[in-house]
């Protein structure tokens, strides 16, 4: 039967596969084996500056048995070894290991993807490897680079990128915000995914100009489509005020560093950044720091309504909106009102913010603590929600997810309610099991806050 479908409808069924079932569909026959090939070799993982695998693949390349030189798009760099293990490997010194490793990225002509994970774990001489190959790679669309603060980067600027993106768990090397915008402007026609995120990372001078470049409207101007900071200034925001066009926006945790500047920053984004893209956001999140305006409440709830496109939000509440007004001014049941203006939504999670007390804390106990408080009363503020406007929004509160549900009679009855034949079915939300593994071992720590 699989015979009868086309390579094409292989390709679909092998992607659905986990990489041990694609290998095992690889070895029922010759014709499946073919058709799969595209799939089962479209990603491939080195170790920088590694031995054993390394040698493998570079063995199977040569004899012609693998299809990784036709058919690899993606390349994932990973470390060799942990930091506090380097000193155990001799073997990251060895000529023969940088000369296999050279060849090996020679023979992947046909990339579009690159992630590279570098540490300080990483030979100076694999990172100069490197990044000589990418400079030199015409087809590269999509970079991704997460760097350990220690980890020397020597990047050659790369041209034609449709997507960058950047992490630090720790503190940047200090030449990679004049690299980023490097890169940028090479890829100026072509860029329209930028997403920056970790420890300290200040670019403003970069939305600075950006800003810059789009008010002039000329040919060399981004105008990006999709893009991550969490590091949100009064530049940012005034280069995402000057085009429209937005459609995955990411504002990790926008914070100005004390409640009147956050306050400040939040009104400029929705009275005058968001109101410019709300013709094209489809995914949006921008969970607050601390509570205040860059909440859901009144003061934003015209400019939510007009995302006709969005698919996606994420957004926090202020506790005091929830737990200590009355139940017709609870912020919940308003956004949950809300989000029925919105056709296009498909999933909504909601936040709670931290409290402007716990600022400057110097651990996470306090905030824990009041975390677990608000998500007690945002769970039964929707789980006594009722309505009978239909919605198919998966709604997200911590780690349990809720649908709407038709609430039976009696039960609806013992709450005070009532409903003829001709009247439209009582709905509430109903907490279900997340078909995905990760959602569902993440809902253990749900249980263990109660």
């Amino acid at each position: 039967m699989l015979l009868e479908l086309s390579p094409e409808l292989l390709q679909e069924i092998g992607i659905q596969l986990a990489t041990p079932d694609q290998k095992n569909v690889r070895l029922t026959c010759r014709s499946i084996n073919l058709a799969t090939q595209p799939v089962f070799f479209s990603c491939l993982t080195l170790q920088v500056g590694g031995r054993g695998r390394n040698f493998e693949i570079l063995d199977a390349i040569l004899a012609g048995k693998t299809g990784w030189p036709r058919w690899a798009r993606t390349l994932k760099l990973v470390p060799l070894v942990a930091p506090a293990d380097v000193a155990s490997d001799d073997s990251r010194s060895d000529p023969l290991v940088r000369e296999v490793f050279t060849a090996l990225l020679a023979s992947l002509p046909n990339l579009r993807t690159v992630r590279w994970q570098t540490y300080g774990s990483d030979p100076d001489w694999a990172r100069g490897v490197v990044s000589g190959f990418l400079g030199d790679l015409a087809g590269l669309k999509d970079f991704r680079l997460d760097v350990a603060a220690r980890a020397g980067v020597p990047l050659c600027v790369i041209g034609g990128l449709t997507s960058l993106t950047l992490t630090s768990p720790a503190w940047p090397p200090r030449d990679l915000t004049s690299w980023i915008w490097k890169t940028i402007l090479k890829s100026c026609t072509t860029l329209v995914a930028l997403n920056v995120s970790g420890y300290d990372f200040k670019i403003s001078d970069i939305w600075t100009r950006l800003a810059s470049m789009a008010s002039l409207g000329g040919p060399d101007s981004v105008r990006l489509t999709e893009l991550t900071a969490n590091n949100i200034t009064p530049d940012l925001l005034t280069y995402l005020g000057s085009y429209s066009g937005l459609r995955r926006l990411n504002l990790q945790y926008p914070d100005g560093g004390s409640e009147a500047e956050s306050d400040r920053l939040a009104d400029l984004f929705f009275e005058t950044v968001l109101p410019r893209h709300t013709n094209s956001m489809v995914e949006l999140s921008c969970p607050a720091g601390f509570e205040g305006r860059w909440s859901f409440g009144i003061h934003n709830i015209d400019v939510f309504s007009q995302l006709r496109h969005l698919t996606q939000l994420e957004i926090s509440v202020n506790a005091d909106e929830v737990s200590r007004v009355k139940p017709e001014d609870n912020v919940i049941r308003l956004l949950l009102q809300t989000i029925t203006r919105i056709p296009a939504l498909r999933t909504l999670a909601i936040v709670p913010a931290n409290t402007e007390k716990n600022r400057g804390a110097r651990c996470g106990s306090g905030w824990s603590h009041y975390n677990r408080i608000v998500k007690k009363s945002i769970r039964v503020t929707v789980e006594s929600f009722r309505t009978q406007i239909p919605s198919t929004v998966l709604l997200r509160v911590g780690y349990r997810w809720y649908r709407l549900k038709p609430v039976s009679i009696d039960a609806h009855s013992s709450l005070g309610g009532g409903e003829s034949a001709s009247q439209a079915p009582v709905l509430a939300y109903h907490e279900f099991r997340h078909p995905d593994i990760p959602w569902q071992r993440l809902r253990i720590f749900d249980d263990e806050d109660e």
